[in-house]
């Protein structure tokens, strides 16, 4: 039971020792600097006063930045200050050092509170950071008791706290386009909107596929980015990324070509957009995001043709056969399929013969005109 009793003693003061051997400033106040109040709190702590201890004056100075932090008040309510006839004060005479000093006459002052608190505005942005020193060696007056062999200095720090912004980020010019087949490629435009124009600020914007079909139909083939410092562009099989440096338009735009992979595809893809504000001390949040839809059309390609002298022609446009003939008479155009099977059939004496193909499903088909003097052209299409 001794022994025990022993260990508990020693442990208490131990623990009492640890705790008022340390001289702490904290910081209190996270600086958000995005919100509209930019300001810090700190205090100077002892940890526990007894009135044995008769503390009855201080006179601190704690160094700064400046350009950082600014001291605007010495604050009391709730600090052992509060029990002092003078103080405490506030002086910044001395470029980057607040002096803080406060006393009593004959009258100790004790408890757990802290000895002071200061309070200022935050002039930095959410890299910065106010360190806090002690140049000189904490006064207080002759009899106080207490010792103190730690320092720990807290420093001034800032975050930056975003807000959703719902008409920031991007979108789309049109909510769809078409890729004519005749076209190899189209171009897509892309409206940035209520971006910062801060030097400083900083933005990824992002495009890519939603591959819901054939992911062999088509690929980003160039960017171009107008009232906008770009530091990068990056394009890749299903995608593309730009780097934005600064804003310098009101309304930037992104120009994207859509370029069609292969002549024989046909579908339709969706392309995203996203914009990121990549700022380390940006405030907003872009979160307009937008879509669009490319439409590939089924291009008539492939196309070899055999004919005589050129008494009879065939050509390929949007949708249409169309044949030619020199001779006069009746025309007859004919598609089969790979089986020989008559897909359509016209016959006509007038010119041209023109054959609406955009009904027919996707394949190979064989096209032939012939012409009243036997004159025949023959067509594989795809």
């Amino acid at each position: 039971m001794i022994v025990q009793m022993i260990v508990l003693v020693v442990g208490l003061t131990i623990s009492t020792v640890n705790a008022q051997d340390t001289l702490r400033i904290n910081s209190l106040r996270v600086v958000d600097v995005c919100s509209g109040e930019k300001s810090w709190l700190m205090s100077l702590s002892l940890g526990s006063i007894n009135f044995s201890d008769s503390l009855e004056s201080f006179d601190i100075s704690i160094g700064y930045d400046r350009s950082i932090i600014r001291p605007t008040a010495a604050l009391k309510e709730g600090t052992l200050a509060a029990q002092m006839s003078n103080g405490p004060i506030l002086n910044v005479v001395v470029p980057n050092e607040m002096r803080i000093y406060g006393f009593n006459i004959a009258r100790s002052v004790a408890g757990s509170l802290p000895l002071f608190a200061v309070t200022g505005d935050f002039l930095g942005e959410c890299s910065s950071v106010g360190t806090l020193t002690l140049p000189f060696e904490p006064d207080f007056n002759g009899e106080f008791k207490r010792k103190f062999t730690v320092r720990r200095l807290d420093s001034i720090t800032a975050i930056n706290k975003r807000k959703p912004d719902a008409t920031s980020g991007c979108e789309f010019d049109d909510k769809a386009v078409t890729m004519s087949d005749s076209e190899t490629e189209v171009s897509v435009g892309l409206k940035l909107t209520k971006l910062d124009k801060d030097s400083t600020a900083s933005y990824r914007v992002i495009f890519s596929f939603d591959r819901t079909s054939d992911s062999s139909l088509v690929e980003i083939d160039s960017i171009n980015v107008l009232g906008c410092r770009v530091d990068s562009i990056s394009i890749t099989s299903i995608g593309a990324e730009a780097f934005i440096s600064a804003v310098v338009q009101d309304q930037p735009k992104v120009d994207v070509v859509v370029r069609r992979r292969s002549m024989e595809a046909s579908g339709r893809m969706k392309l995203s957009a996203v914009v990121k504000d990549e700022s380390l001390c940006g405030c907003v949040l872009p979160t307009l995001t937008d879509t669009i839809d490319i439409e590939i059309d089924r291009p008539n390609v492939n196309v070899s043709t055999s004919t005589d002298d050129d008494a009879c022609t065939i050509s390929i446009r949007s949708g249409e056969v169309i044949g030619m003939c020199v001779h006069s008479g009746m025309k007859t155009l004919t598609l089969r399929d790979l089986t020989g099977r008559e897909v359509q059939r016209i016959e006509t004496g007038s010119l041209p013969v023109v054959m609406t193909t955009s009904n027919v499903s996707s394949g190979m088909y064989f096209v032939t005109l012939l012409c009243s003097e036997g004159h025949a052209s023959n067509l594989i299409l795809k």
